[in-house]
């Protein structure tokens, strides 16, 4: 199965989201900010990002930059944030973001667009 890495500063949702991917079946590697994601990234091999938007140190918008432009450019990344806004789903789509979705999310709406994600990675 399918190794993730889920990004959040804030350890309930982090915790949540993390049990949510196992208990489907998921393997998945945890990080509280951008930097800790970086290192993750380079030791882990995930196949899919999923990281909140606003964040200490490095927020989900400069790993996003991170990734895509040399690190991990194919790697898919998720974006989830409590503070949408047209301006910042634009930007990430632009950075190469798969999908923006907003705090609080729908379980199965995550699930589903983290199997695309990954179907489509896999084409």
């Amino acid at each position: 199965m399918a190794k993730l890495l889920i990004v959040d500063d804030d350890p309930g949702v982090l915790y949540f989201i993390q049990n949510m991917f196992q208990a489907n079946g998921y393997e998945v590697v945890i990080a509280r900010n951008g930097e800790e994601a970086i290192e993750s990234v380079k030791t882990d091999m995930v196949d899919l990002v999923v990281t909140d938007l606003r964040m200490p140190r490095m927020d989900g918008m400069e790993l996003l930059r991170e990734l895509k432009s040399a690190l991990a450019p194919s790697l898919p990344v998720i974006m989830l944030t409590a503070y949408t806004s047209d301006e910042t789903a634009l930007e990430a789509k632009k950075l190469g973001a798969f999908a923006y979705m907003a705090k609080p999310f729908d379980v199965a709406a995550l699930l589903d667009v983290v199997k695309r994600a990954l179907s489509a990675e896999e084409k």
